[in-house]
């Protein structure tokens, strides 16, 4: 598989407003821009970023830190590493992991801007929901607890994860 550096991937051709991307290795890479469409088989290093609007083919396989800018979709059985964060509307293929969760629905479910300016994410799968805040990644139990010993069991964070809940499609 081809190795792309920084350099190899900004002159890659640009088609229909999408720069387009091969099957590759793409680990050196650390920016990336929006509107791009890789192939299938893709690797990405840690702490990449991408805009918004950008396609990823099948089995696609992220390192940890990665953030994606809103709108971007996966295709099936893509991985992600830990604390990767995600912008709305971004769209997941079957069979998505997530931190070793199986992601079910195809959508990751976010709250911009609550408390100290934190995102917080959801995630449903089968074993029910999982949630990201800040560094802390778990179970909603594992969440509510934590934001009761952090904070207090009135804290906002809690009507962040209902409304996450609430937002199911």
């Amino acid at each position: 598989m081809k190795k792309y550096t920084q350099e190899e991937y900004n002159e890659l051709p640009i088609v229909d407003n999408f720069k387009q991307c091969p099957t590759g290795d793409y680990t050196s890479v650390e920016y990336f821009g929006e509107a791009c469409s890789f192939g299938k088989l893709c690797s990405f290093g840690k702490a990449c970023r991408f805009d918004k609007a950008c396609r990823f083919g099948e089995l696609c396989s992220f390192g940890k830190a990665c953030s994606f800018g809103e709108s971007c979709s996966f295709g099936r059985a893509c991985r992600f590493g830990k604390s990767c964060r995600f912008g709305e509307w971004c769209s997941f293929g079957k069979s998505c992991v997530y931190a070793n969760i199986n992601i079910l629905n195809r959508h990751v479910y976010s709250v911009f801007g609550v408390g100290a300016s934190k995102s917080i994410y959801g995630w449903l799968s089968a074993d029910g929901w999982y949630f990201q805040i800040g560094c802390f990644f778990g179970t909603e139990t594992q969440a509510r607890e934590s934001i009761n010993k952090k904070y207090s069991s009135e804290h906002i964070y809690h009507d962040a994860l209902n409304l996450i809940k609430k937002m199911e499609v």
